[in-house]
């Protein structure tokens, strides 16, 4: 009765192909489970983790977006503020332009205008003393000729008186000194009218 003990123990030690298949499809199971509840968790992390970057990069990338909307704003502002004030200036110069012309334009006329009056007084002096230039050779012109006649009276009625030489000689010399007279007179005259003292 000993000896037979050990080897029923032995005998109930072994399972059966089917229990040992049950037992490992158990395990296998259990293990399977597990790891799907393992990949689960690690799933819900990562997309718990990828919502978290997700939502970083869009705040952030609003924020950058504020940022560079709010920069944009200030240039546009100084940029108008800067075309404004170019504007403005242009404006101030293109008045200071058309003034300065409006003044050289209004300086030329003035001068234009004196020279030209300028100009009618010299053309009225030369008038007046062209005039006085011919009126003084008229004039001695005209005493020329009332000499001459004298002298031709006198010659005349030297001849009726029979002084005919002596008067001619006389005559002669008269009439030499009053033409050489009335030459320097008239020479004498045109120079006193360019001279200005007629």
């Amino acid at each position: 009765p000993s000896s037979a003990s050990p080897a029923l123990s032995t005998t109930e030690s072994f399972k059966s192909p089917a229990t040992l298949a049950g037992d490992l499809k158990d395990s296998v199971v259990d293990k399977a489970g597990d790891a799907l509840e393992g990949a689960s968790d690690l799933a819900g992390k990562v997309k718990d983790t990828a919502g978290d970057v997700v939502s970083g990069v869009v705040d952030k990338a609003g924020d950058a977006l504020e940022g560079a909307g709010d920069i944009a704003g200030k240039v546009k502002d100084t940029v108008v503020d800067k075309a404004g004030d170019l504007v403005d200036g242009a404006s101030d110069i293109a008045g200071k332009v058309k003034d300065t012309a409006g003044d050289v334009v209004s300086g030329v006329v003035d001068k234009a205008g004196d020279a030209l009056e300028g100009a009618g007084d010299i053309a009225g002096n030369i008038k007046d003393t062209a005039g006085g230039v011919v009126s003084g050779v008229v004039e001695k012109a005209g005493d020329l000729v009332e000499g001459a006649g004298d002298l031709a009276s006198k010659a005349k009625d030297a001849v009726t008186d029979n002084k005919l030489f002596d008067e001619a000689k006389d005559a002669l010399g008269s009439i030499k000194d009053s033409v050489s007279d009335k030459i320097y007179d008239a020479k004498d005259a045109v120079d006193d009218v360019i001279d200005g003292d007629a």
